[in-house]
């Protein structure tokens, strides 16, 4: 395993490295996939060797293993067009002719118009644009998540490999909206091979192969299940094909199963952390929830995660006034730099730890308002 994300997982359960001897003693009744382990082997506690790879460019998966199933084109052009740059799209999976066919000629539709499924996944599995051009798809694996999706009652995917446009400032507004694209999806699919090829036991060992997977280290996907109302993450079913479980009904537990190994019980807490909405009732600031949240978590750009806490911050509820999850918090674009997005998000939460003073770092000004401020958020 992992020895970071193991460390990690630990620490932010709510003993923090007290619970280190439960997880280990979970651990030796099941064992994660050979690429998992064959990839960590040389990790430790501090570094995960695997986490600042680049995966943007990681070859394209070819789920058939046959190299000639064809392609699926998702024009671009359709998203670059002059259309409404305050909608998001998603494709259509169903053949026009009825029946339960995967459409060869998928045709965009709004995220508002449509029930979709959104595909959270990870680019290193290869689920990614890769090298294809842009639009291009494999037909096996845009089959793949189509069937799904019409399995789920849903009629389109957002899938971003599809989905963002390659025109440079429509991409911009499409990323201030991603958390939007999950939050308003009827179902959220989770696709990481490593837990794809892990079988499925009601045991609790899901729970723990989830929390150490790659998909659970990265910083988009922490986002996307945050957003999410409805999650159906992939394991392998006892016939070796792909089965979707419920997150919230089938994968996490709870103090009250009193059966439950105590391992299964504090890693479900740090899951549903994630999982669940800032609530700013005086228990915990917001910049303490979504340093928790992203600390530990990696991203192949480091801007990104300043930009992923700023749509988080999107999210947040105020119990005082129950505004929406999804209100926006207006001005904060991908376009600016990190000190602007670190004054933006403070700006928006309002309060601060204050312990989060004493980080001996450069601040952004050196005299005056925000002199007592880092250049970056997570510095605090």
């Amino acid at each position: 395993v992992c020895q970071n994300r193991l460390w990690n997982l630990a620490s932010a359960t709510e003993y923090g490295l007290v619970s280190l001897p439960s997880i280990l003693s979970a651990l030796e009744y099941f064992e994660l996939s050979l690429d998992h382990q064959k990839e960590h082997q040389d990790c430790n506690a501090q570094t995960c060797l695997f986490s600042d790879l680049n995966t943007t460019m990681v070859k394209q998966y070819d789920l058939c293993q046959k190299g000639n199933c064809g392609k699926i084109v998702c024009d671009p052009s359709e998203l670059d067009g002059p259309q409404d740059d305050t909608a998001s799209w998603v494709w259509t999976v169903r053949d026009p002719s009825g029946g339960q066919e995967v459409t060869e000629q998928p045709t965009v539709a709004k995220v508002t118009d449509t029930k979709y499924l959104a595909i959270s996944h990870v680019w290193s599995d290869g689920t990614g644009i890769g090298l294809e051009e842009p639009g291009h798809v494999n037909k096996c694996l845009f089959r793949f998540f189509a069937n799904y999706a019409m399995e789920l009652d849903c009629d389109g995917i957002w899938w971003d490999t599809i989905c963002i446009p390659t025109d440079r400032e429509k991409k911009k507004k499409a990323l201030s909206r991603m958390h939007e694209n999950f939050s308003r999806a009827t179902h959220t699919l989770v696709h990481d091979r490593d837990l794809v090829n892990f079988s499925w036991r009601n045991d609790g060992s899901p729970c723990l192969a989830l929390a150490l997977s790659t998909w659970f280290t990265r910083g988009w996907t922490a986002l996307e299940l945050y957003a999410s109302e409805s999650v159906k993450i992939l394991f392998r079913g006892k016939d070796g094909t792909p089965i979707y479980k419920d997150l919230d009904k089938d994968i996490l537990t709870s103090r009250r199963n009193t059966l439950a190994h105590p391992a299964w019980v504090a890693v479900s807490a740090v899951i549903k952390r994630v999982r669940g909405h800032l609530i700013d009732d005086g228990s915990e600031s917001v910049v303490s929830h979504i340093l928790a949240i992203l600390g530990p978590r990696h991203t192949c750009w480091i801007q990104d995660r300043i930009f992923i806490a700023s749509l988080m911050v999107d999210m947040r509820r105020d119990t005082t006034n129950n505004s929406d999850r999804t209100a926006n918090v207006g001005n904060i674009q991908s376009a600016f730099n990190q000190a602007k997005i670190t004054q933006a998000i403070l700006n928006k939460c309002g309060r601060v730890p204050s312990s989060t003073l004493l980080h001996g770092q450069t601040t952004i000004r050196t005299a005056g308002p925000w002199s007592w401020c880092p250049v970056s958020l997570f510095d605090l």
